[in-house]
C-alpha cells in the first residue's frame, strides 16, 4: 500500500482535551449558520416582513423647532445696583425663570384653549387611526356650552353626503344627523359642521381631551435649550401633526409676549388704581366745593367778583396750597405703599411706584426691586410650590428688602412733615392778612381757596395718570422670534434602524435556536465532535453514498467516496506502523451505522492493492454481510464452521468482478452467540484464515449493544468502530474512550460515516473534500480528479428532512 500520505490523527500519543464544552469559533458558527441556512433565510424575511408592516402602521412623529430671542431691556440701573450689592442679593439672570414660565401647564392651558387642541380629529382606517390637525379637517365640532363638554368621551361620524353624516353610538347603534343641526351626545348639545367636502363612508373620531391633561401633555412635549452666552432659547416639539407643532409654538410665544406685559404693567396698574381712587375722591371733593361757592354768594346776595383784596390773598396761598398738596399726595401713596407692605396678602403683589410722587430716587429704586423680585416670585410659583427652594430664596430676599424700604419710607415721611411745617409757616401771615378782611369776604375766600386747591390736584392727578396709562400702553414684548419655527423632520420611526433591528433580529433568533439545537445535540457530526470525546485516532470520514449502492469501490472508480476509502486504507497502514496486521475488525455502536458498508469497500480497496482479502461476517445475531453483496441471505456460514457441520472450503464464496476478494458470512443464527464465538473453533478460524488471506476484514455485532466484538480482542490486530454522522451519540464515544485507553480492543481507530456533502458537516475530509482541510492532494470535490456523485433526487420524504435542524 502508498505509505507517501501523511497521517490525520495525533500519532505521538498527547492527549487532545476531552472536554465536553464546544468550542466557539468563527468557523464553528460559519458551518452551524450553512446547515441552518433555509431557517436563517426564513426568520431574516420573517423579520423584514414585521418591520415593513411596524413601519407602515406606524404612527410618524415629526419634530419641529425654532429659537427665540429673550431682550433684556430692562437693564438695572447704577442705583438698583447699588441697592442690591448693599443687601447683599445677587443680581442673577433670568432665563432660567423664562424657561420655566414657557414650560408651565398654566401658559399652555392658554394654547390649548386658544387653538382648541383638547378636541383632536382623527380619521379611522381598517388597521390605522390617524389624527387629522383641525383646520385640515373637513368637520369641526362645536358646542353651545364650551364649559360643559364631557371630557374624556369620544365621538364617532361616518359621513354619507354633503347634508348628512350618522352618529355611531354602538355597535349597531347609529343615529342619522344633519350638519349644523344640534344633536345631544352624553347630554351634552353638539352641533357638527362641514368645512370642506369629504369622501362618503369615511369615518372619523373626535376626541374630547381634559384640557389640563392636554396642557400637561404639550407642556411634556416641548423641549427648550438655551444657548450658552446668549439670550436665545431653541424650542423644539415632537408631534403626529407638524402643522400643529408650529401653531403651539407662534400661540406660544404669543401668550408667553402677553403674560410678560402683563407682569410688567402690574406696578402701573396698581399706580392707575391709586390715582383712579384718589382722582374718585378730588371729584366729590371739587364738585361739593363748587356748590358752596354758589351757594355762600347766592345767600348773601353777592356779586360775581369780589374785592381785589381778596383776589390778592388768594393768588398769594395758591402757590403754598399746591406744595401742601403735592405733599400731602405723597403722604397718601406712602400710606398706601406701607399698607400694603403690612397687609399679609398684599405682600407678593406689585406696589405702586411714581418716582415723581415719590421724590426719592432711594425708596423708587427700592420699589423696583422689590417688584423684580415679586414678578421673578409670581412667574416661579406657576410651576413650583412655596415650599421649593427657589421660591423660599425669593420669599427671603423680600423680607430682607422690607426693612431697608420701611427705613426709606420714614426718612420719605420725616421730610414731607418738614417741608408742610415750612409752608405752613409761609401761609401764617397771610392767613393772618385774610382774618383782617370783610367777614362775608374771608368766608369767600376760604371756600374759593379750597376750590382752586381741588382743582389743582385734580388736574395733578389726570396729568400723572395719562403719563401712567402712556406708559403701560407703550410697553413692548422683550421675545422675538430668532428662527421660526420650520423644517418637519420625521424623527420616528428610524426606518434604517427599524429594518435593521428586525432583520438582526430575524437572523439571531433562529440562529440562537441551531445554536441551542446543536449545543446540547449528544450527536456526531464531524471530527471535532470525535476528538472532543476521545483520544482514539481518528481514521478519516466517509461521505454518503447518494446512488445507493452497497460497493462503491472498484477498479476504475474516480469518485470522492472512493478515494476516502483509498485514504482509509492508508490511514491503516499508519496505524499499523509497519507491522503486519492482517486481522482488522469493525464494529459500531449500534445497527444502522455503517460498519458493513465500511467493511466491504474497505476490503475491496484493500485488494485493489495487490493483497488477497476476505470479508468475514461475525454479526451472527443479525448477519448482513451476504445480503448487501448478493441480495440474499447465506443460508451456510461462519456458524456452520463453527459447529462442524461444512469445512471452509465449502463456505467461502468469491466476490464476483472481485478476483481477490472472497466472503465468508454467518449463515444460521445460533442460540449461543456469544459461547460460539470464545470456542476454540473460533480460534482455529482466525488461524486457517490468516494462512490463506493476507488481509481479513471481520463485521461484527455493534459493540455499544453486545460484547461480542469484544470476545474476539485475542483474534484481532486492528479495531474500526463506526461512527455515523447525525445518528451516533457523543456517550458512545466515550465507550470508545474507555476500549481505548483500557486496551479492550488493539488499535483502535474512528471512521466518521455518512458525510453530508451540503450540509455544512464534514468539509474536508480526503483531499480537500470541501473545504480546506486536504487531506494530502487539496482538489476539490467537482474537479476533473474524481467523478460526479449522482444527485439527490427531490421527494417529500426529503424535503420534511430538510426542514428539520440537523
Amino acid at each position: 500500500m502508498d505509505n507517501s500520505q501523511s497521517t490525520p490523527y495525533n500519532n505521538s500519543g498527547a492527549s487532545p482535551s476531552l472536554s465536553g464544552n464546544k468550542e466557539l469559533d468563527l468557523k464553528y458558527f460559519f458551518f452551524l449558520f450553512l446547515r441552518n441556512w433555509y431557517w436563517l433565510l426564513l426568520g431574516l424575511m420573517i423579520g423584514y416582513g414585521i418591520a415593513w408592516l411596524k413601519l407602515r402602521y406606524a404612527t410618524n412623529i415629526y419634530q419641529v423647532g425654532g429659537s427665540i430671542l429673550l431682550e433684556d431691556n430692562a437693564k438695572s440701573s447704577i442705583s438698583e445696583e447699588i441697592i442690591t450689592e448693599k443687601l447683599g442679593l445677587e443680581q442673577e439672570s433670568n432665563v432660567d425663570d423664562q424657561i420655566q414660565v414657557l414650560k408651565s401647564t398654566t401658559l399652555m392651558r392658554r394654547v390649548v384653549d386658544s387653538l382648541d387642541l383638547n378636541i383632536t380629529y382623527y380619521t379611522v382606517g381598517r388597521v390605522k387611526t390617524s389624527e387629522m390637525y383641525s383646520p385640515n379637517c373637513p368637520l369641526i365640532l362645536t358646542s353651545a356650552e364650551p364649559q360643559a363638554l364631557a371630557y374624556g368621551t369620544s365621538l364617532r361620524v361616518r359621513t354619507l353626503n354633503n347634508y348628512d353624516f350618522i352618529l355611531v353610538k354602538g355597535e349597531n347603534d347609529t343615529l342619522t344627523c344633519h350638519y349644523d343641526t344640534p344633536f345631544v351626545q352624553n347630554q351634552i348639545q353638539y352641533t357638527l359642521s362641514r368645512r370642506a367636502e369629504a369622501v362618503p363612508g369615511t369615518e372619523f373620531l373626535i376626541r374630547l381631551n381634559y384640557p389640563e391633561g392636554t396642557a400637561a401633555e404639550y407642556a411634556g412635549k416641548l423641549v427648550i435649550q438655551p444657548v450658552p452666552g446668549a439670550n436665545v432659547l431653541n424650542l423644539s416639539m415632537r408631534d403626529p401633526v407638524a402643522e400643529k407643532c408650529i401653531e403651539v409654538f407662534y400661540t406660544l410665544v404669543s401668550e408667553f409676549d402677553h403674560s410678560q406685559i402683563e407682569i410688567k404693567n402690574e406696578s402701573g396698574r396698581k399706580t392707575l388704581e391709586f390715582i383712579d381712587e384718589r382722582l374718585g375722591f378730588i371729584t366729590k371733593e371739587l364738585y361739593d366745593v363748587e356748590r358752596d361757592v354758589e351757594g355762600y354768594k347766592r345767600s348773601r346776595d353777592l356779586p360775581v367778583a369780589i374785592e381785589s383784596k381778596a383776589t390778592e390773598y388768594l393768588n398769594k396761598v395758591s402757590t403754598a396750597d399746591e406744595q401742601l398738596m403735592e405733599l400731602d399726595l405723597r403722604l397718601s401713596m406712602l400710606n398706601a405703599i406701607e399698607k400694603q407692605l403690612n397687609d399679609p396678602n398684599g405682600r407678593y403683589r406689585a406696589l405702586p411706584l411714581s418716582s415723581e410722587l415719590l421724590a426719592s430716587s432711594a425708596a423708587s429704586e427700592t420699589i423696583k426691586l422689590h417688584n423684580e423680585l415679586v414678578r421673578e416670585r409670581n412667574e416661579l410659583v406657576v410651576t413650583a410650590s412655596p415650599s421649593n427652594p427657589a421660591v423660599k430664596s425669593l420669599d427671603k430676599k423680600l423680607e430682607e428688602l422690607r426693612a431697608p424700604m420701611m427705613d426709606n419710607f420714614v426718612v420719605i415721611r420725616r421730610e414731607i412733615n418738614e417741608r408742610r411745617s415750612r409752608v405752613a409757616q409761609r401761609l401764617a401771615p397771610i392767613n393772618r392778612k385774610i382774618d383782617a378782611i370783610p367777614t362775608y369776604e374771608r368766608e369767600l375766600l376760604q371756600i374759593l381757596r379750597q376750590q382752586q386747591i381741588k382743582e389743582q390736584l385734580f388736574l395733578f392727578l389726570l396729568q400723572k395718570r395719562e403719563e401712567t396709562a402712556l406708559s403701560v400702553a407703550a410697553q413692548v414684548s422683550n421675545t422675538r422670534i430668532l428662527n421660526p419655527p420650520v423644517g418637519q423632520a420625521l424623527v420616528s420611526p428610524d426606518r434604517r434602524r427599524t429594518f435593521t433591528l428586525y432583520l438582526f433580529m430575524g437572523f439571531l433568533i433562529p440562529g440562537i435556536i441551531a445554536f441551542l439545537f446543536d449545543y446540547f445535540n449528544n450527536r456526531v457530526y464531524d471530527e471535532t465532535d470525535i476528538r472532543r470525546h476521545t483520544n482514539a485516532p481518528f481514521l478519516g470520514g466517509i461521505m454518503q453514498s447518494l446512488g445507493g449502492k452497497s460497493i462503491v469501490v472498484n477498479r476504475s472508480s474516480r469518485s470522492a467516496i472512493a478515494e476516502m476509502f483509498r485514504m482509509l486504507r492508508t490511514n491503516l497502514q499508519y496505524l499499523a506502523k509497519g507491522e503486519n496486521k492482517k486481522v482488522i475488525l469493525v464494529s459500531s455502536s449500534v445497527s444502522g451505522e455503517g460498519k458493513s458498508f465500511i467493511t466491504i469497500n474497505l476490503g475491496i480497496s484493500i485488494s485493489l492493492s495487490g493483497q488477497k482479502t476476505l470479508l468475514l461476517g461475525l454479526d451472527i445475531r443479525k448477519p448482513k454481510l451476504s445480503r448487501y453483496l448478493t441480495g440474499k441471505q447465506a443460508e451456510r456460514g461462519v456458524t456452520n464452521f463453527l459447529v462442524g457441520q461444512a469445512s471452509l472450503d465449502e463456505l467461502i464464496q468469491p466476490l464476483p468482478d472481485h478476483p481477490l476478494v472472497d466472503y465468508l458470512d454467518c449463515g444460521p443464527i445460533p442460540p449461543n452467540p456469544a459461547e460460539l464465538l470464545m470456542s476454540d473453533a473460533t480460534r482455529d478460524l482466525f488461524t486457517e484464515l490468516r494462512k490463506r488471506y493476507q488481509y481479513i476484514i471481520v463485521d461484527t455485532a455493534p459493540i455499544g449493544l453486545v460484547t461480542d466484538a469484544l470476545l474476539l480482542n485475542q483474534h484481532i490486530d486492528q479495531t474500526i468502530i463506526v461512527t455515523r454522522f447525525g445518528m451516533s451519540r457523543t456517550p458512545f464515544l466515550r465507550m470508545i474512550q474507555d476500549i481505548y485507553s483500557n486496551q479492550k480492543l488493539p488499535q483502535v481507530g474512528v471512521v466518521l460515516n455518512g458525510l453530508k456533502t451540503r450540509a455544512g458537516y464534514g468539509y474536508g475530509y480526503g483531499y480537500g473534500y470541501n473545504s480546506s482541510y486536504g487531506y494530502g492532494y487539496g482538489y476539490g470535490y467537482g474537479s476533473e480528479y474524481f467523478d460526479k456523485e449522482p444527485r439527490r433526487r427531490w421527494n417529500w420524504r426529503s424535503i420534511k428532512k430538510l426542514f428539520k435542524f440537523k
